[in-house]
């Protein structure tokens, strides 16, 4: 994401927060009867649509400009904020 191309993640756990936006990657969202390991074709279709994402004019820099919302500058002041409130309010 954070070099220009968009990605493809499954629909759990903390990945939907990352790729929020459709126009930046696909979440797969495995058939339930196959379950993740097993929905090869699933897989596929959602690398499928990532591939004509790419083509699209300007989604490199969209990926790479969703992708600087999760960089460390950006995020690690915010962690620094929760741990600093976390400590004021432990004293």
């Amino acid at each position: 994401l954070a070099a220009g191309t968009p990605v493809v993640g499954t629909a759990s756990g903390g990945i939907p927060e990352v790729i929020s936006d459709p126009g930046v990657g696909v979440l797969f969202r495995p058939d339930p009867r196959r379950g993740p390991y097993r929905d090869a074709a699933g897989l596929c279709d959602a690398m499928v649509a990532a591939w004509e994402l790419a083509r699209r004019p300007g989604i490199q820099e969209r990926c790479r400009d969703h992708a600087a919302r999760f960089d460390w500058g950006v995020v690690g002041p915010a962690y620094e904020r929760v741990y600093a409130r976390a400590v004021r309010g432990a004293a």
